[in-house]
């Protein structure tokens, strides 16, 4: 579960402003604008949609009547409630539209902070970490040049969220353990509960399975104090997680169900297909392999109605797994080489090797050794690339296996010695 939840990450940064125009628009418009905030505020697809359409509205007539600076404000907003809707491209498009017109007016304040970190959030849910954390370093240093300690905590924050994302766990850590404190004398319940969260995670990630429990329950609390059910729903996917891991496969069932209870009014497509991966996860471990696959089709088919690729990538060779547990290594092949073909694409050399490692368990399988050792090898290279030497180690324990039962004896020994040295 490990590689998919690394991407949940991405989805948790969510902070809607109110719009407070510093030049209150005709009453017409006002009254728009009230009413697309308060359809903001009740956390449900259905009013999400009605609020864009409101914020559309106000953009049109706000435009004709040459007032930028509320222009640039709903961008913002609209950006934002479009990214709760889950539709990525079009809230980096105007994100950055508000973006743009800010910097084009020459307003350099706490606005343009949290305008540079939600932009920069937009391009680390699609993958673009680079500009994610160009924008951050903008957002960063405008934050500190005005003393805006809430810009600046929530900027270290989305930093840390960045460098998780690109694999740089011990660099993560230092950015939250850095904001953590500013968020507090800033007083931001949302800023603290989302680092609370990630910290989870990386601890999660760690094995120190103690402190992610701790840090975890901090912020379920604080998602509930804020009234925050989507996030409350995230936090309790994330315990499913570790108490899947710790073995306690019954409380993290009642989680993944307590979850996709409260994400189906926001249509969170993403957010519910975690939940279903960790059922299958569970269902597949219990030996459950037709209960297994049924959640794992349906990971698939919410990943890809939310063309989320990456997810996808993972839900292909989890589907994968099933079929080669049931031995229809025909079909499994189907999913592994799909997953394979679609992991290039996205360039992340970490979700190559696994596709690839699977499809070499399948040749080994039918005592194809020739063809599993390629394989191996072939994920071998992804797992250096991907500089991922827990999965390097596991994959030169593979070779190895292969090696001996082809009777290479001595080549098969140098690597379990390889493995063993990683380890």
């Amino acid at each position: 579960m490990m590689l998919l939840r690394a991407f949940l990450v991405c989805f948790l940064l969510f902070v809607i402003p109110c719009t407070t125009p510093a030049q209150s628009p005709p009453n017409h418009w006002k009254a728009l604008l009230v009413d697309a905030d308060q359809l903001r505020s009740q956390w449900t697809a259905s009013s999400w949609r009605q609020a864009r359409q409101k914020y559309q509205t106000v953009l049109l007539k706000l435009r004709r009547s040459g007032l930028r600076r509320e222009e640039a404000r709903v961008l913002r907003s609209l950006g934002l409630v479009e990214l709760a809707l889950g539709d990525t491209t079009a809230a980096l498009q105007t994100l950055t539209s508000s973006l743009n017109l800010l910097k084009e007016l020459n307003i350099a304040d706490a606005e343009l902070v949290d305008t540079l970190s939600d932009a920069a959030n937009a391009h680390l849910q699609i993958g673009n970490n680079e500009q994610a954390r160009t924008l951050c370093n903008e957002s960063l240093d405008l934050s500190r040049s005005l003393s805006y300690a809430k810009g600046e905590g929530l900027t270290l924050e989305l930093m840390g969220q960045v460098e998780y994302a690109s694999g740089n766990l011990a660099k993560s850590l230092d950015l939250f353990e850095t904001a953590l404190p500013i968020l507090n004398r800033a007083g931001d319940d949302r800023g603290l509960a989302q680092t609370f969260l990630d910290f989870g995670y990386s601890y999660s990630d760690l094995s120190e399975t103690d402190k992610a429990k701790a840090f975890y329950e901090q912020a379920l609390a604080l998602w509930r104090k804020i009234n925050d059910p989507r996030c409350e729903a995230l936090t309790l996917t994330a315990l499913g997680h570790l108490y899947s891991k710790l073995g306690d496969k019954q409380r993290a069932l009642n989680l993944y169900y307590q979850s996709i209870e409260l994400l189906q009014p926001v249509e969170d497509r993403i957010a519910l297909a975690y939940n279903f991966d960790g059922l299958g996860f569970i269902h597949a471990g219990l030996g459950e392999t037709s209960a297994a696959l049924q959640d794992y089709t349906k990971t698939l088919q919410l990943f890809r109605e939310a063309k989320f690729r990456y997810g996808e990538v993972g839900a292909l060779w989890r589907v994968g797994q099933i079929y080669i547990a049931n031995e229809d290594y025909e079909t499994a092949l189907d999913y592994l080489n799909n997953s394979l073909m679609l992991s290039r694409s996205l360039g992340d050399p970490r979700m190559q090797a696994i596709p690839a490692g699977l499809i070499g368990q399948i040749h080994e399988r039918q005592n194809q050794l020739a063809l599993a050792i390629e394989d191996y090898k072939r994920a071998l290279t992804f797992n250096r690339e991907g500089k991922d030497e827990r999965e390097e180690a596991y994959t030169l324990s593979n070779i190895g296996r292969v090696q001996q039962a082809q009777g290479s004896t001595q080549e098969a020994l140098d690597n379990y010695t390889r493995a063993l040295a990683i380890n």
